[in-house]
């Protein structure tokens, strides 16, 4: 709390001082005009830094790798902006610390290493459903000859991805799905639980579809979801998406089944 209330008093208290210093130098007006001028240049150049390492960021998840610095670069950016905004030169100072690439790295780059450490993610793409997924199936070939599933050995290393989720809210009948979809053993296959398609109505909950998805999930993924409903959410016209609710010793009962892998969304 004492660090806050110096900073509410200092900073204010070094603005004064640099108002007084820099306009007597160069003048009120010549004054203000340079502080608008930097925060509109700042805040383009801001907007530049923001796409960049949201493309960055992407490029990261696409390796399966956590886009730690990005997240805290994207945060750092977010924030340079509105120090540029307000009025004042150490404010401005300190946002073009942090939008400007090398001294952003210098700031923030040990912290990036740090929960890269820490924390791994796989990202699966959800393309099971649709036509995309039909092509993937039928193992349609590209205009070079190239096989569509980007997750086949003979797709180019450098955009293969071992990862993939399919869910039982679409093909919970057909056990065979993995192997439809050419999904060797290397490739981690995710298996949603359908809870949202059973929320929404699209497919209705009996125990027996219950005990059907537990065995396609147990046949079909490495790893999967509990059957987990969404809860029923009421607006202020009483509509709500989901229709349906389901007890939940029902939703529960699935997850302790001895032989099944779970993951608990």
């Amino acid at each position: 709390m004492n660090t806050f209330l110096l900073l509410i008093i200092g900073i204010p208290a070094v603005e004064i001082y640099l108002f007084i210093k820099i306009g007597s130098q160069i003048g009120a007006f010549n004054t203000i005009l340079l502080i608008f001028i930097t925060a509109f240049f700042g805040v383009i150049y801001a907007r530049y830094e923001g796409f960049n390492t949201l493309k960055s960021g992407m490029s990261q998840i696409v390796k399966n790798e956590l886009p730690a610095y990005e997240i805290i670069s994207g945060a750092a950016i977010a924030f340079a902006a509105l120090l540029l905004i307000i009025p004042g030169f150490a404010t401005d100072f300190l946002g073009f610390l942090l939008i400007f690439p090398i001294t952003r790295k210098l700031i923030f780059g040990n912290l990036s290493k740090k929960l890269k450490k820490q924390k791994e993610f796989i990202y699966f793409p959800s393309l099971s459903a649709g036509g995309f997924a039909s092509n993937l199936i039928k193992d349609t070939k590209l205009s070079n000859g190239t096989t569509c599933r980007f997750y086949d050995d003979s797709y180019p290393e450098e955009f293969r991805h071992k990862a993939f989720l399919i869910t039982a809210g679409h093909y919970y009948k057909k056990m065979d799905i993995r192997d439809q979809f050419g999904l060797g053993k290397d490739t981690l296959v995710f298996g949603d639980s359908g809870g949202y398609q059973i929320a929404t109505g699209a497919l209705k909950y009996t125990d027996d579809l219950r005990e059907k998805i537990f065995h396609w999930l147990e046949a079909n993924s490495d790893v999967a979801a509990n059957l987990d409903i969404p809860p029923k959410t009421v607006y202020e016209n009483n509509e709500t998406p989901f229709k349906n609710t389901i007890p939940r010793a029902s939703c529960n009962s699935l997850s302790k089944a001895p032989s099944m892998k779970t993951l608990s969304q």
